[in-house]
């Protein structure tokens, strides 16, 4: 039963996380709470169990914190903006989308930069007019402006701890 219930906490940590992200020093600011429940608990084991719980519960929150795509050099999450972009890569995905408007994902992605192509890490959710049809690695050359997920809510934000941080 025990084990249940460090496994409920872990689980409830997690949902907490990925809907209110809390910042990872907090996080470590609030491990010293089962720290000092564990030194007071040498003699007391419902004490020890409360604060497995709350440790349980904490690194479930500090999960998904670990997930977060880092922005550095090489990232697409680099050449968001509101500029022309033209970027290259390989769809990686199954194209859905009614009407005139499709949607699917992109990796492998290369931008030009100048008169160059450079290799970025990252994947993007691409939303195109249904001008062709588009198949599992085709390899498309597309221009447009690379937005950030986050403004469009919280599927998008899903897509983010996937990997996918821009469409």
């Amino acid at each position: 039963m025990k084990l249940f219930i460090i496994g409920i906490s872990w689980a409830v940590g997690l949902l907490l996380g990925f809907y209110w992200p809390v910042p990872f020093t907090l996080i470590l600011f609030l491990l010293t709470g089962p720290a000092i429940l564990f030194t007071l608990a040498r003699h007391n084991r419902k004490l020890f169990f409360y604060a497995f719980y709350l440790l349980a519960f904490l690194l479930g929150m500090a999960r998904l914190q670990f997930l977060d795509t880092a922005v550095n050099e090489d990232s697409l999450a680099n050449y968001q903006g509101n500029k022309q972009a033209y970027i290259q890569g390989v769809l990686d995905s199954e194209v859905t989308g009614k009407g005139r408007v499709i949607r699917f994902e992109l990796a492998e992605i290369k931008i030009k930069i100048d008169q160059d192509w450079k290799e970025v890490k990252g994947r993007a959710l691409v939303e195109a007019r249904r001008d062709r049809d588009y198949k599992y690695g085709d390899l498309l050359y597309l221009e447009g402006i690379i937005k950030p997920l986050a403004e469009r809510g919280e599927y998008y934000r899903y897509l983010e701890k996937q990997g996918v941080s821009s469409w």
